[in-house]
């Protein structure tokens, strides 16, 4: 089949292929034949990382292969999953976070949260800490400089809502078995009104792009690849695993909201989800998510331009289109 040489085409990197790599010159020889000019090497389904001595060695054979068929090969080092547990091994601090919002009145100033854990690119998010938690009152929020709590991890959930401590036998009631915390206490300056608690949930599949770590590993990632004749470098779907249930976050993007924004995004957190939609509350909004996108540019434009850099020193033939994400969309 004729197809246009520039059309890319997605080429698994499992276990089977990386451990046997004959199946890798003969998919590679496959996709040649079919008429695609630029495979996309993914790694996915594996216990190796993109660091990986045999990961290495299996990008090399395809390399080669393709080379020989005259195909490009570029390698897809998407940011999150298999690259955030391997970052998050090297760089601690450039593991994500998410925010988990819950709300419940006050009752002579004693409170029981029940905080459903985030939906996470990890299987098993880990709560962590209290970010900020705020009391709305007769139309006023305040934050609080302090809050203490109990905490306790909850065996359970069942589909209607209800938590359990115990494996308890409920007819007709379907369990769904996923991390879920309770906060409970007492506010001694505070009897009446609403609690805001913004909890803080690891996620170490996740990247917080805005960290030192995550420029520090897409660098060392370059320097493994340096001795193989790589035609560009890509990233799939960096935005992976978002919704609306909860805000990605971490400390270095904290720490560049700040910086970019003049303010302390943990002091407004109320705000974005606060159904009042004042001028105030809409710059929040703007301004976070306009951070969000702002740190994953700058990541990736290091990432690119570091990447371009040692591809050049190995070819005098350099199309910089070959690095996805190059500039702003």
């Amino acid at each position: 089949m004729i197809r246009d040489k520039e059309q890319i085409m997605g080429f698994w990197l499992n276990e089977p292929a990386i451990l046997d790599n004959d199946k890798i010159r003969h998919g590679i020889i496959n996709l040649a034949e079919s008429g695609y000019g630029i495979i996309r090497l993914m790694l996915r389904n594996s216990n190796f990382t993109h660091r990986s001595p045999e990961v290495v060695n299996a990008v090399a054979v395809a390399v080669e292969t393709g080379h020989k068929h005259n195909v490009k090969i570029v390698y897809d080092s998407e940011p999150h999953q298999m690259v955030g547990r391997d970052m998050g091994c090297s760089y601690p601090d450039a593991t994500g976070s998410r925010l988990v919002c819950t709300e419940v009145q006050l009752l002579d100033g004693h409170f029981k949260l029940h905080v459903q854990a985030p939906a996470c690119v990890a299987k098993h998010p880990i709560y962590d800490k209290v970010e900020a938690a705020f009391i709305e009152h007769n139309g006023t929020v305040i934050k609080l400089d302090k809050f203490k709590y109990d905490f306790i991890w909850e065996k359970n959930m069942y589909e209607d809502g209800n938590t359990a401590y115990k494996h308890d036998f409920r007819a007709h009631a379907n369990v769904k078995y996923r991390r879920h915390v309770q906060l409970s206490g007492k506010l001694e300056d505070h009897q009446e009104g609403k609690l805001i608690v913004y909890s803080n949930f690891k996620d170490i599949e996740l990247t917080d792009f805005a960290s030192s770590g995550s420029k520090a590993y897409y660098r060392d990632l370059v320097d493994c690849f340096k001795h193989i004749a790589l035609d560009g470098f890509c990233w799939d779907e960096p935005a992976y695993a978002g919704d609306w249930t909860n805000y990605r976050y971490g400390a270095g993007f904290a720490e560049y909201f700040e910086k970019l924004n003049g303010y302390a995004l943990k002091d407004k957190l109320y705000l974005l989800d606060n159904k009042e939609l004042s001028h105030e509350a809409i710059k929040v909004r703007m301004d976070y998510y306009h951070t969000l996108n702002e740190a994953m540019f700058e990541s990736q434009k290091d990432f690119i331009e570091y990447a371009e850099k040692s591809i050049r020193e190995k070819t005098d033939q350099w199309n910089s289109s070959h690095l996805a994400g190059r500039g702003r969309s």
